[in-house]
């Protein structure tokens, strides 16, 4: 499943969800997998929607893993 939302389209009367999972998605974007699993952590608590909910929590633990591993670090593809 995949959801694609523009930058410039999203709307400010977006669901509590919605505002924090297109935060966390522009985090994990940046490389910022840690914060992006916080920011998941928030959507999936305001989130009465059952698959919104499962998917969150598999973002969390996406996030969480590519925390540990260092994913996203400053110049990890250089030399690939």
């Amino acid at each position: 499943m995949a959801v694609y939302v523009q930058e410039s389209t999203a709307s400010s009367k977006a669901s509590p969800f919605m505002s924090y999972a297109f935060k966390a998605v522009l985090a994990e974007k940046r490389g910022e997998f840690q914060k992006a699993a916080e920011i998941w952590s928030k959507a999936l608590f305001l989130s009465s929607v059952v698959v919104n909910r499962e998917w969150a929590g598999i973002r969390i633990e996406f996030c969480a893993n590519a925390a540990r591993r260092g994913w996203g670090a400053a110049g990890e593809s250089e030399g690939v």
